[in-house]
């Protein structure tokens, strides 16, 4: 596992860290590629998704117990989960303590929204939505977002 190499790396530089969590984008993304790989049937894919979705942002962790046994009975009782089911259990269900929503509130973190936000706006208002191939376009956009931000605070304090 890929994620394993980084954090040796880590632990080699900075040492061993008091807790690891793993970022929502990151395992969102892999699960996304990892369905759409392992599931041929579209609407498979969008149920599977749904089922790790409700997963990851599920609080309370008496209820991600049941509903992560209850996942992969699912994936289990179709044959067309089988492989992903194989996938998630060897790479995510037992490692549920540096993913899930559940288990970060002790440690005062409910997730990434802010980044999160900051990033669609980036995207959406400053890109148009688009992917952006040039450094100075890029760099220009996140100046113009800067820019506002800073206005819109000097105004918020002059209030």
């Amino acid at each position: 596992m890929i994620l394993n190499r980084f954090f040796n790396a880590w632990k080699t530089v900075f040492g061993i860290p008091k807790k690891r969590l793993l970022c929502t984008w990151h395992v969102d993304r892999s699960w996304r590629r990892s369905i759409s790989r392992l599931i041929t049937k579209k609407e498979i894919q969008v149920e599977a998704y749904k089922i790790v979705r409700s997963l990851l942002v599920e609080t309370v962790e008496a209820a991600f117990d049941i509903m992560l046994k209850e996942a992969l009975k699912m994936f289990d009782e179709k044959e067309e989960m089988k492989e992903f089911k194989r996938y998630f259990e060897q790479t995510y269900s037992k490692l549920s303590e540096v993913w899930a929503y559940c288990h970060r509130k002790k440690y005062g973190i409910s997730t990434n929204m802010h980044i999160e936000s900051m990033h669609k706006t980036i995207k959406y208002v400053y890109l148009q939505g688009k992917k952006v191939k040039r450094l100075d376009k890029a760099l220009f956009s996140l100046m113009k977002f800067v820019s506002d931000r800073v206005f819109d605070r000097l105004i918020s304090l002059q209030n």
